[in-house]
């Protein structure tokens, strides 16, 4: 029988964040101070770079579920969590996924401005409900979990009009 050995990844092998798992990014990724001036920044910012210079890293570390990893090793970062003061979320939106659009539409009558307003919707919901889970992770013993959840689950279908 083949032995199954687990891939350990060192820093100098990893090809592209967007590759790694969020917990093997955070084993990785050293803030800098580009990640500390995006983290203190109240407005909103727009990153430019070349393949491979860290921005999809640095937006995965801040968001809320990569900024729960590294506050284990940052207590800096352990603080923004433990005082609620931001909640990221990352949204990833490669290439592919735009270009996917035209494919899947495939003449079918689909207006393509709205099937990328329909996916993109989608995946904005999936990335705010990672952020959920986290912040419930985090936030919430086991003992009040439920009720945690059942009086969010109550104000977000009042903000949404649901309920």
């Amino acid at each position: 029988m083949a032995k199954i050995e687990r891939r350990v990844f060192g820093a100098l092998e990893i090809e592209n964040a967007r590759n790694l798992t969020l917990q093997q990014l955070s084993e990785t990724f050293i803030p800098t101070m580009l990640y500390e001036q995006l983290l203190r920044s109240p407005k909103n910012q727009i990153l430019f770079g070349s393949r491979g210079q860290g921005k999809t890293a640095l937006f995965r570390m801040l968001s809320f579920p990569g900024m729960r990893m590294l506050s284990r090793r940052y207590p800096a970062i352990g603080k923004i969590i433990s005082d609620k003061s931001l909640f990221g979320i990352y949204l990833p939106t490669k290439l592919e996924w735009v270009q996917s659009l035209s494919s899947q539409l495939g003449g079918n009558g689909v207006d393509t401005r709205t099937a990328f307003l329909g996916k993109l919707n989608l995946s904005s919901c999936i990335a705010f409900l990672e952020t959920v889970k986290a912040c419930f992770d985090e936030y919430c013993d086991d003992g009040n979990r439920l009720y945690c959840e059942r009086q969010f689950c109550k104000k977000v279908s009042y903000e949404w009009r649901l309920g």
